[in-house]
């Protein structure tokens, strides 16, 4: 996929690290960063909570595998046998 994915993640969270390590498991290719230096922009796009999951400049709150999965089957990242 050509899509970019970048997770917006802070140190002390651990659903944040859940959902790294999830990604990082699937072997998908993701860029993460530090949410503290990125908050006037998630803030002005109305997120307040970590992680949050950007695929090609769409922003995703995803404090689930579940809905990491989800997000990224929908995007064409993953397929049904891929999601465990």
């Amino acid at each position: 996929m050509s899509n970019m994915i970048i997770l917006y993640t802070l140190p002390s969270c651990p659903k944040c690290q859940v959902i790294k390590m999830y990604l990082t498991t699937l072997g998908v290719p993701f860029t993460e960063r530090n949410a503290s230096n990125f908050l006037a922009y998630l803030t002005s796009k109305g997120f307040r909570e970590v992680p949050i999951l950007e695929i090609n400049g769409e922003l995703f709150n995803c404090t689930s595998v579940q809905e990491v999965m989800f997000i990224l089957r929908s995007k064409g990242y993953l397929s049904v046998r891929d999601a465990w």
